[in-house]
C-alpha cells in the first residue's frame, strides 16, 4: 500500500540526492508512468550499497596509486652523504622575472676547505643572454629532518670581486634537497619551492 494514497514512488539509487542526473531520471519516470512526485527519501538497495562501496574502494586505490606516482620530493630521496656528493656542479633554472622576462639562473657549486662547506657562484642572465648580476656565497650545509639540508650562508661578495673587496657577512638560510638531477630549495614556505 502506498504511503500516500494515489501516489506512486519511484525506487532508484542515487549516490547523491539532488544531482542533475538523478533529477532527470526521476522526471522521466514520472512523465512515463503518470506518477506524481512529492518529497521522499530514497534508500539504496543492497546491490546499490555494494556498488557504492566498490566505487569508493576503487577511488581509494586510484588515489593511493596516484600518490605513489607523484610522491612528494623527499619520499624516496637519497641520504645526506649521497646528496653532498651530488651537490657540487653546475645547476640551472629558468624563471619569470618581475617584468615578465625570462631569467636564467646558473649556480656553480664547488667544495670548500672544510667538511660541508661550499662556495656557490651565481649568475643571472636575461633572455638576450646578457649577464644581469652575479655574486658568490660561502656557505655550510647541515642535515635537517633526515633527508633535507639547511643552507646557511656565512659570507657573500660580488663576482668577479671588486678590487680590495672582502667577503661580507650574510645570514641567508633555506632548506635544500638534492634529488637526482634536481635541487629543491624552500626559501619561504608561503612563497613555494624552487626546482
Amino acid at each position: 500500500m502506498p504511503l500516500i494514497p494515489g501516489v506512486k514512488f519511484a525506487r532508484f539509487y542515487t549516490p547523491h540526492l539532488g544531482t542533475a542526473a538523478s533529477i532527470l531520471r526521476l522526471a522521466r519516470r514520472v512523465l512515463r508512468g503518470g506518477m506524481t512526485c512529492q518529497l521522499f527519501h530514497i534508500l539504496p538497495t543492497s546491490k546499490a550499497l555494494i556498488a557504492m562501496r566498490l566505487r569508493r574502494i576503487h577511488q581509494a586505490l586510484l588515489t593511493i596509486f596516484g600518490l605513489l606516482l607523484v610522491a612528494p620530493q623527499g619520499l624516496f630521496a637519497a641520504g645526506i652523504d649521497e646528496q653532498l656528493e651530488r651537490y657540487p656542479g653546475r645547476w640551472t633554472r629558468d624563471r619569470i622575472g618581475i617584468g615578465g622576462e625570462v631569467e636564467t639562473w646558473i649556480k656553480t657549486v664547488v667544495a670548500g676547505a672544510e667538511q660541508r662547506e661550499f662556495i656557490e657562484t651565481n649568475q643571472v642572465t636575461g633572455a638576450n643572454g646578457k649577464t644581469m648580476r652575479q655574486w658568490q656565497v660561502k656557505f655550510r650545509v647541515d642535515p635537517v629532518a633526515g633527508k633535507y639540508m639547511r643552507f646557511q650562508a656565512e659570507r657573500i661578495r660580488s663576482n668577479p670581486p671588486k678590487e680590495g673587496e672582502q667577503w661580507r657577512p650574510n645570514s641567508l638560510q633555506y632548506l635544500l634537497q638534492v634529488d637526482g638531477n634536481f635541487i629543491y630549495e624552500v626559501h619561504d614556505f608561503a612563497y613555494g619551492v624552487f626546482r
